[in-house]
């Protein structure tokens, strides 16, 4: 199960490796600058949920996702945005189908970290 201190230490060295490579791509300041004066986004989303089914313990799931991400600032015409997300169990008395808590009624929303979404963007004129 990825944590949080992951998903953050990922980003981290994400971010250390563009700035690396930037200078072999086309000058590393204009690359550099792209992702260091970008904007960062970061949203967290407490959510709580109860369930009760038929033959199962009642489910109390309270979870946190976390949205992290970079919109990187246009360089020749191009800029970049990379999202990622963390879901994390606070209160884990539910079966997500994932956490092998058959014991529990179903809540599927199981604790996990990845990149949600990333794209480049081309800025015509």
């Amino acid at each position: 199960m990825p944590s949080l201190k992951k998903t953050a230490a990922y980003l981290a060295v994400t971010n250390a490796l563009l700035v690396t490579l930037a200078g072999s791509w086309a000058g590393a300041d204009t690359l550099s600058d792209a992702i260091t004066q970008g904007q960062v986004h970061l949203d967290f989303r407490p959510r709580y949920e109860f369930m009760s089914q038929d033959g199962k313990k009642d489910a109390n799931a309270f979870t946190v996702q976390t949205l992290l991400g970079l919109s990187s600032k246009p360089v020749a015409g191009f800029s970049a945005d990379l999202q990622f997300i963390n879901v994390a169990g606070i209160i884990n008395q539910y079966n997500s189908l994932r956490n092998d808590k058959t014991a529990y009624s179903v809540i599927p929303d199981p604790s996990e970290s990845n990149v949600n979404q990333g794209f480049l963007v081309r800025s015509s004129g």
